[in-house]
């Protein structure tokens, strides 16, 4: 069994910026033909804020989704899943930064336990942040399912790739 899957750091997506002309663009290159979609550093506060044209996938995609804290505004992480599969469970492992969601396919039965992250920028991680991210990532496998982790992990070692807005 094929199970496609898409990640994007869409830098913004939400309802109250320019994000209209991303979400027409997922809409009209991938249409409705993906097991799941999803979207990291969305900035999104609230479902409400979810675009208009992500939102249209309720007919055929479960919708999850871990919010932007009000102390991290750039983080948030959006999540689309084909109704073919059955949510077991989510778990917002870090608000915004660590979103879990454990998948069952409704005929094969087939079970996925997904992990979508936007971690921190350099700058920002500190030791303790690590430990933290690192313990929970360990904490979340489950041997009865295909393990998944994707997502940007903004591990940006080298200075030349942090000019002319690559990082």
């Amino acid at each position: 069994m094929n199970f496609d899957g898409i990640v994007w750091n869409c830098a913004a997506l939400n309802s109250t910026g320019p994000s209209s002309s991303k979400s027409l663009f997922f809409e009209k290159t991938f249409g409705t033909n993906f097991d799941v979609a999803f979207f990291v550093e969305t900035h999104h506060k609230d479902f409400n804020e979810i675009p208009t044209e992500l939102r249209r996938y309720q007919n055929t995609h479960h919708i999850v989704h871990s919010t932007a804290p009000e102390n991290e505004p750039f983080s948030g992480i959006i999540g689309l899943v084909s109704q073919s599969y059955k949510i077991v469970g989510t778990e917002h492992l870090l608000q915004g930064r660590i979103l879990n969601v454990k998948i069952e396919h409704s005929t094969s039965g087939e079970k996925y336990n997904l992990t979508a992250v936007y971690l921190y920028t350099n700058n920002k991680l500190t030791k303790p942040k690590t430990i933290n991210i690192v313990d929970k990532l360990k904490q979340i496998t489950d041997q009865n399912c295909k393990n998944m982790i994707f997502g940007d992990f903004n591990f940006i070692d080298h200075p030349k790739d942090k000019i002319n807005g690559l990082n």
